[in-house]
């Protein structure tokens, strides 16, 4: 597993981004990252799916998961760190050529914000939030 830092361009569904990946001396790769460990319902309805309240909520579950990455993601670029990419696979074949998981700062102690000193800071992936919060199930892969 490698750790890079990462600038979030798109996010396409609760469980897909896309984004430059930022592999160091001045080499980036744009790539979408398909997110580890997580699957959401699409955004659009399923037409696989013949009950009609049953397709309207997977879609409403969809549209939910994509808003709060979009929350977690923009909130997490902001901060000076930003954003990283921990990368679980590559893969060669198909339109998602990385698994990974997206690291953000969740959470920073402002009490032990002296000079000279750095305050703690605690990452979190994405993945793990939208889990934590039910907004996706976990993937089989």
């Amino acid at each position: 597993m490698s750790e890079y830092k990462f600038t979030l361009t798109k996010v396409i569904c609760g469980d897909l981004v896309e984004g430059r990946i930022h592999l160091g001396l001045g080499v980036s790769v744009d790539s979408r990252v398909s997110l580890v460990g997580i699957e959401s319902y699409a955004t659009r309805l399923d037409k696989s799916v013949s009950d009609e309240k049953e397709r309207v909520r997977r879609r409403e579950l969809g549209l939910k998961s994509k808003k709060r990455l979009k929350e977690i993601l923009q909130r997490g670029k902001a901060q000076p760190e930003g954003l990283y990419i921990k990368i679980f696979s590559y893969n060669e074949i198909g339109p998602v050529k990385i698994i990974g998981d997206i690291k953000y700062i969740y959470a920073r102690d402002l009490y032990n914000n002296q000079p000279g000193q750095n305050p703690w800071t605690g990452w979190q992936g994405a993945s793990g939030q939208l889990l934590k919060e039910e907004l996706v199930n976990h993937s089989s892969l």
